[in-house]
Order: structure tokens, then sequence, then C-alpha cells
């Protein structure tokens, strides 16, 4: 079977030659039951093409014979389309031009003359942009951003626009007004947005965070600041930023973390789960959580598509853990089994050895000041012989005292575990009830991260 691949980047760079020039040349040499492949308006940087793509596949199925292009160049201006060829040749695939024959020196030539012009023309395109982006001129096609007009080829103030975006900024800055009640005070002045037909929080955010309102341009790395573009000041920009900071940490507060909020991971890709909730027709459906990659970013980077009801799994959780809440009895016996292991570790045996040797020592400490103090023997002999014995004495009680201080302290503790489990069983038994925040906390310390 004969196969005719057809290709354009776009209207104003396929030459003069469309697709209709194209598939008209090949049929001149193909059989008359080939198959057509056309991808219309894809560049040929790119070898990620749906109809050459199925080509390719049946190429490899063994469904082609020869492959018929225009020109060599509609397979690609890469160097991958030389591995490409090469490869249909190994499959016995005889790939022939309608213009330029079939001879492998004269196809490898105008395959690495494609690849050159190519590369070429992405450079004269990118300077060029430069060019005109240093000269001042809007480069962003006819909808210009709000609060501008354009005057010729380069941007200038709406003056109308821009007085009313100045009032929006001040009441952000000032936190008199939230994204919400922004938008309506856009809306009420009769300014909407210029890519849709109504103002959200979303747009909102996004318009306070547009950099050319304070004269900022940008083309990729290149930045300069042109004042005659500027509509808000600097002193009032940071104080944007401030207010947007504050509510980012106010959105991302207490107030919003939900159960299982950083708590369940993805088994594939490791990322974090988000919530989602959707409603249908007024219906509002049980919030279910999500790969976050795959939910951003789409399922060619993440393969998960398993989702979990928020209801069923704290259900499943509050049950798990109020088993052992109600269990007075495990909490009983594993606050008993704190207490004999402290009792142990402070050795009552110790103890009351301590308390009688403490009773001996001060008992001691009295007979020898008496024997000090009664004059019937030579002072001075009896101050060298007793008085170190009093010192020995002295600290022999204040070890004996600080014994006696670590077995109550333990005693203590003791006390405060048992309190701190009743009240860690009370938390775990009011699951349910606790508010989102509460239950976090609560899953992450008694629970901790699934995947």
């Amino acid at each position: 079977m004969d196969a005719i691949y057809c290709r354009y980047s776009s209207h104003g760079q396929d030459g003069g030659v469309s697709i209709e020039v194209q598939l008209a040349e090949c049929r001149r040499i193909a059989s008359p039951d080939a198959v057509t492949y056309i991808d219309r308006a894809v560049s040929g940087t790119t070898m990620d093409r749906p109809q050459f793509n199925r080509l390719l596949a049946d190429a490899e199925a063994g469904r082609v014979k020869r492959v018929i292009v225009h020109k060599f160049d509609r397979f690609g201006r890469t160097g991958y389309a030389h591995g490409i060829v090469s490869d249909l040749e190994s499959l016995g695939i005889r790939v022939v031009s309608a213009s330029e024959g079939d001879d492998p020196l004269a196809r490898d030539i105008q395959l690495v003359v494609a690849a050159d012009y190519s590369r070429k023309l992405s450079e004269r395109s990118r300077a060029g942009r430069l060019h005109r982006w240093r000269e001042g001129r809007w480069m962003g096609g006819p909808a210009v951003p709000l609060g501008y007009t354009l005057d010729g080829q380069r941007l200038a103030i709406d003056q109308r626009e821009a007085a009313i975006i100045r009032t929006v900024a001040e009441a952000f800055a000032d936190q008199r007004a939230g994204y919400r009640q922004c938008a309506d005070m856009l809306e009420a002045a009769g300014v909407y947005p210029r890519r849709c037909t109504r103002w959200t929080p979303s747009n909102v955010k996004r318009l306070l965070r547009t950099q050319l309102l304070r004269g900022v341009r940008r083309l990729r790395d290149h930045v300069a600041i042109d004042e005659s573009l500027r509509i808000i000041d600097e002193p009032t920009w940071a104080r944007l930023r401030q207010a947007n900071g504050e509510r980012q940490r106010n959105r991302l507060g207490t107030e919003r973390v939900r159960p299982f909020t950083g708590l369940i991971r993805c088994e594939l890709c490791g990322a974090a789960y988000v919530r989602r909730v959707s409603a249908f027709n007024g219906r509002r459906y049980p919030a279910r959580w999500v790969c976050g990659v795959r939910q951003v970013r789409g399922v060619c980077h993440c393969g998960n598509g398993a989702t979990i009801r928020e209801d069923g799994l704290l259900a499943e959780i509050a049950a798990g853990l109020s088993d052992i809440a109600g269990d007075s009895a495990t909490a009983d016996r594993c606050i008993a089994g704190v207490r004999a292991a402290l009792a142990a570790s402070s050795d009552n045996r110790a103890v009351e050895s301590a308390r009688r040797e403490l009773a001996a020592t001060e008992a001691e400490i009295g007979r020898l000041v008496d024997l000090l103090a009664c004059g019937s023997l030579p002072r001075d002999e009896v101050t060298h012989v007793v008085g170190p014995k009093i010192e020995a004495r002295k600290a022999q009680l204040v070890r004996l005292n600080e014994l006696l201080a670590s077995s109550a302290s333990l005693a203590a503790t003791a006390d405060q575990i048992e309190a701190a489990v009743r009240a860690a069983m009370g938390q775990v038994a009011d699951l349910k009830s606790a508010s989102p925040a509460a239950a976090n906390a609560t899953i992450r310390a008694y629970v901790g991260s699934m995947i």
C-alpha cells in the first residue's frame, strides 16, 4: 500500500504549496488506493504529529510499502528526520519525493538544508521579535491589556480605564475590598475583561498582578521599564503585594485546611492529593481527593486515576479511632502499665531505704552538734574531729532529699501522662464532629501520612 504524507505549518509559511497542491503532486505517482495522512498547521520542528505518528504505526505494522511526499522537508525540519527515513527504509519501505525523486544523496542534502533553514528561520524570528520589543512595539495581538490602547504599533494608556484600575488597586491595597468586591467595582464602572464577558476573583487577581501596570515590559529574559506605561506607582504596588500576601496566608490558614490536607500522597508520582468538589444542576457531590500532578498537569504526567471519597475515608478512620477510644479497659491497662514502668524506674525499695537513711543522718547530725556544744571536751579537738563529719552528713542529706524529690516528680509525671491519654481519647472520639482543621491535626498525630 502506498502512503501519501502532507504537512504545512501555517498559511503564511507554506510558500504557496497548500495541502491540495501537495496531494495533487503526490497522487501523480501514487497508486489509486493510496492512503493519505495530513497534518494541518503543525510545525516541522516537532516530530510529535498526530497523522505522522499514525503513518509510522502503520509502517511498523507492515501495512505500508511506499511513502510519498511532495518534498522531503515535509518529514520535518530537524535532524530527527534523517533517523526516521532510515528506520522506514530498514523496514523495506521506499521513501519517494514527488518533486525531488528518490535519490538517497539528494534526499539527505534536502533534509540537511531543511533543518538548517528551520534553525536560521527561528533565529531570525527571535531576533525580529527582540528588535520590535526594544522599539516598544506591541506584539500581543489585537487584545491589548486592560488600561491600555494601541497607538499605531505601540501601547498607550487609556486614561478612563487607568483611573478605574487605580481606584480598584487602592481599595484592594487598603484592604477595603477583596477580589469579589473589586470585580463588582469594575463591572459597575462598565469595564470588562478583554477575553471574557464578566469578572471573576481569578481575573481580578491576575489583573492586580500584571507587571505592565507598573511599566515593566518583558520578553522572555529581557526586562525593561517604560514610565510612559506606568498606571500604578511603586508605593501602591508595594501595598498591593503586601495585601495579596496577607490574603494568600489567610487562604492557606486553618479555615481552609481540610481533614486530609498534606496527608495523602500519590503512589505513582509521590505528589500530594488535592481536594475536588463538583456540582451539577444545583446538586453538590461529595468531595474527592485526586493526584495533584494529574489534576494540574494532565494524565500524561501521572497515570494514577484513583480517587478517594473524603466522607468515606474520614468515616473509616473515625470508626477505627473510636474503637480504640471507646475501649476504656485498654486505656486503663495502658495507664497502669505507664505507672508500673515509672514505679520500676524509681525503685521503691531504694526510696524507702533513702527515707530511713535520711532519718538516721538527721539524728547523727543532731548528736554531733550537741557534742560540739557541750564544752566538756577541748573545743579545738572537737571542732577538728566533729566538723568534717557534720559537713559529710549535710552532703548526704542533700543527696537523699534530691532522690526523694525525683521520686515525687515521677509520680507527677504519671499523673500528667494519664491526663494526656484521657484528653487524646476524648479528641479521637470527637473526630466526626471536629472542625476540618482539628480533624487534620488529629489524623496527622494519630494516623500520619497515607499513600
